[in-house]
């Protein structure tokens, strides 16, 4: 059994990114907060694949939040 516990930290790290983008005031930390939400969802991604968990697809925040932006 692998321990899942980087995983899981991860996934809360994402988390954490996605309210403090909701919450971004100005165009340069949006920016910033997609880069790292991006990031973040890649390793997550490498993670699962290291642990053998065949769900990889990982919803990507980028395309939508740069839109966003621009409303």
């Amino acid at each position: 059994m692998f321990n899942r516990s980087h995983l899981n930290t991860l996934k809360i790290k994402l988390s954490n990114e996605m309210i403090y983008l909701k919450k971004a005031k100005s165009i340069n930390e949006k920016v910033l907060r997609i880069i790292r939400i991006d990031e973040i969802e890649k390793e997550i991604e490498r993670e699962k694949k290291l642990l053998g968990i065949k769900e990889v697809k990982i919803k990507t925040t980028e395309n939508k939040s740069l839109f966003k932006l621009f409303d």
